[in-house]
């Protein structure tokens, strides 16, 4: 196969079109073509190398992109994804890793995307163009919608790592790992149903990894965090689809605790229920009912009690006792009867 140049009017075979790269490893013209449009600035900013398998192909699917830099100072990116001109929220992630910058987006619809990237030194709103993406998809697979949305404590960490759920939207009622890698913290937790009622949880920890197995998901969203002083920063945030599952409003306690069930707001009057709560504690644990107290059984970490709700209105809390004598309790969870 032979190429022209019809500038220079000079024919040369593929080997000698190689030769002429000055690359490590050449590239054919279909590679070429599709790389990202570059700026001077991409240079000028620091960075200094380019992973982009995936990311400029003419598929649909997710693509994933590395940015490497060699300065000291590290820029500040801002990614920004548009189908046929519009701008899309959350179809893409981008985060913080050791000489660089990881960036994936997903692209999960027919249609023409543009994917810019945006970068400043100063920390300022003056962001700079340094590369600049066009993907034409011509079919739908199935793959992901949303990523979930990460903070800012996530993105300036170069030592986390989400590795499941990756998904943003969620679906209420079913049951998910999460998982998530960081050095940084002693504890990390998960709120649930952070608008309308919270659980929260204290994952658990093994070396460096923070796990939280086959939990369901309820409510407007999940979100992990790390606590600061009185606080929950959160880290990454997930919404959730479906139909409303509610959880009874949930208060911390000094010790670990997963509700299993009932899991619902509203229990119905003249209805019985298996309660059952796991948590790794000496204390007490009972129901409060119309100011009437019921213990739960305790059998290892597994408390339970099958208790009946035959008195209208008000409400239900279990609660756990603060000292030996059971003469003082805090409230663990609130159930609202519903007649």
């Amino acid at each position: 196969m032979h190429s022209t140049c019809s500038i220079c009017k000079i024919s040369f075979t593929k080997k000698t079109e190689e030769n002429l790269q000055f690359l490590d490893k050449p590239i054919d013209i279909n590679t070429f073509q599709n790389m990202a449009f570059t700026t001077k600035y991409f240079f000028e900013y620091g960075f200094n190398g380019l992973s982009n398998d995936k990311m400029v192909q003419n598929i649909c699917g997710d693509g994933k992109m590395t940015l490497k830099y060699n300065k000291d100072i590290r820029p500040i990116l801002l990614v920004i994804v548009k189908k046929d001109g519009n701008e899309i929220n959350n179809w893409t992630m981008e985060k913080k890793i050791s000489k660089g910058y990881e960036i994936i987006a997903y692209i999960n619809e027919e249609g023409n995307y543009d994917i810019k990237i945006k970068a400043n030194l100063d920390k300022s709103e003056n962001y700079i163009d340094i590369l600049n993406y066009k993907i034409k998809c011509n079919s739908t697979p199935n793959v992901k919608k949303y990523f979930p949305e990460l903070k800012s404590d996530y993105k300036n960490d170069d030592d986390i790592e989400l590795i499941s759920p990756i998904e943003g939207e969620l679906i209420q009622g079913q049951y998910y790992n999460f998982e998530i890698v960081s050095n940084k913290y002693d504890h990390l937790y998960l709120l649930l149903g952070f608008q309308e009622a919270t659980e929260l949880i204290d994952m658990d920890k093994k070396g460096k990894t923070f796990k939280e197995n086959n939990l369901m998901v309820h409510g407007d969203s999940v979100i992990i965090a790390y606590k600061k002083s009185s606080l929950y920063e959160h880290l990454v945030v997930y919404s959730t689809k479906g139909d409303d599952i509610y959880f009874p409003d949930t208060q911390e306690t000094p010790f670990k605790k997963k509700l299993e069930s009932p899991l619902e707001t509203y229990l119905t009057l003249g209805t019985t229920y298996n309660f059952k709560i796991i948590c790794d504690t000496t204390y007490s644990i009972a129901i409060n009912y119309n100011n009437n107290w019921y213990d739960f059984e305790k059998n290892g970490v597994i408390y339970t009690l099958t208790f009946s709700i035959n008195e209208d209105g008000g409400t239900l809390s279990i609660a756990y006792g603060i000292n030996d004598d059971h003469s003082d309790y805090e409230d663990m969870y609130t159930y609202y009867i519903d007649s």
